[in-house]
């Protein structure tokens, strides 16, 4: 019997983790995610990229909204908004009315999840060129199960998920090696940027990539960068008034990386309410894994791939917000997650769980990655963030106030337990 082909266990991947996404997990509303979930009810109906039609003249904005030259404008990049349009046009066709919140809410909830779903395919295309069938498969769920994709990029439509897609595409395409198609991940990298302007980390060391592998290919890749660079240029020009106005994308803009380095780095990994070696432990395993794979000769892509990861930690650490206001887990640093994955999968397949000890370790860690993401779906938002803005430094590092515990007391209750 032959073995299924990459392209239907891709398919079988994408559709299993869409439909399981949406099926146990329920939509999780934010203002961050409003301009998302609006926007194609203005491309459809005005076909223009502005909010005026949802606000009456001289209102007061809330702080995902605000007004340059008389026009209301999202404070987000428009790109997860622009994604959401053919989930709303096919909705559209079908007769259903696109300005009801709810019908927003599901139609965003379905694009959300169906970009995770998306990024987990591609990241298993990416995984089968470094590992074996077998491996590339386990890997990829664990990328979708264990990791914040599920308990938040899938659940509310941030930048998170669009950013899952470009990254793993761009990827995809400069492992081809062919010119036209690392033309190709120039645009996708230059989209990730545009949606998430943290992306720079990665297109930073992607750059460099290119210049040690092939000088050559750096043209490509940057010629497809001038086209998401043009579009932001118009977009800046039309509806921001300056290009410098993507210095104050989001609430606090450029101006609010003055935080505390070192907490913030230390927070990012092990705080108990944010910490990414706290909600997907089975991340211990992929640092303890890096010195022994940054030895190895080849794998020069993913390398870079990982520091890319590491840079965007560094923003990251130094942003006042470091924790990422109301959300669960470590949502900032979603982006580092495809890295980490590819890493372990690798070392995985270069024998690093040999001893039984160590898969009893890794299957331990796995078991918590899993529970950690389940409580994120299924009990949060469980009480833990409505005071967080008012000492957020003292309760990020509470044990026993921790979002996991908080978490799992409410998760205990509704088991009678």
């Amino acid at each position: 019997m032959n073995a299924p082909s990459n392209s239907f266990l891709t398919i079988v991947i994408f559709l299993s983790t869409f439909f399981f996404y949406l099926q146990f997990g329920e939509y999780l509303q934010s203002g961050d995610t409003e301009p998302a979930e609006r926007l194609p009810v203005s491309i459809l109906n005005e076909m223009d990229l502005d909010f005026d039609e949802f606000f009456e003249r001289q209102e007061t904005l809330p702080y995902q909204y605000k007004s340059i030259n008389n026009r209301i404008v999202s404070s987000y990049s428009i790109i997860p908004g622009i994604l959401n349009v053919p989930v709303y046009l096919f909705a559209h066709k079908l007769g259903l009315d696109l300005k009801l919140k709810k019908n927003q809410l599901y139609l965003s909830h379905i694009t959300a999840t169906g970009l995770s779903a998306i990024s987990v395919s591609l990241l298993f295309l990416i995984l089968v060129h470094f590992v074996n069938l077998r491996i590339a498969i386990f890997f990829a769920y664990i990328y979708a199960f264990t990791t914040n994709i599920w308990s938040v990029a899938s659940q509310s439509l941030w930048q998170h998920a669009p950013s899952l897609c470009f990254l793993n595409l761009g990827i995809l395409l400069l492992l081809t090696k062919k010119n036209y198609l690392i033309l190709l991940a120039g645009i996708m990298i230059g989209f990730a940027v545009w949606n998430r302007p943290t992306n720079i980390c990665f297109a930073i060391t992607l750059i460099i990539y290119l210049m040690m592998a092939d000088r050559k290919s750096v043209s490509f890749f940057c010629i497809g960068g001038t086209l998401p660079v043009l579009l932001m240029i118009w977009y800046a020009n039309v509806y921001l008034g300056s290009f410098f106005e993507y210095r104050n994308t989001g609430v606090y803009g450029i101006s609010a990386f003055n935080g505390n380095f070192i907490n913030g780095l230390a927070g990012t990994l092990v705080s108990p309410s944010r910490g990414i070696f706290v909600y997907t432990p089975i991340f211990i395993l992929s640092i303890v894994s890096l010195p022994k794979f940054f030895q190895q000769a080849n794998y020069t892509l993913i390398k870079s791939f990982l520091l890319g990861s590491l840079l965007l930690l560094c923003i990251n650490a130094q942003w006042f917000v470091w924790w990422g206001g109301h959300t669960y887990g470590y949502r900032l640093m979603i982006e580092a997650i495809p890295s980490l994955i590819i890493a372990l999968a690798i070392s995985t397949q270069s024998g690093m769980l040999l001893t039984k000890f160590k898969k009893l370790i890794f299957t331990l860690l796995l078991i918590i990655s899993l529970y950690m993401q389940i409580l994120g779906v299924s009990i949060y938002p469980c009480g833990f963030n409505k005071t967080l803005l008012i000492n957020p430094e003292s309760k990020l590092w509470s044990i026993s106030k921790s979002q996991p515990v908080i978490c799992s007391k409410k998760l205990l209750k509704i088991m009678n337990f």
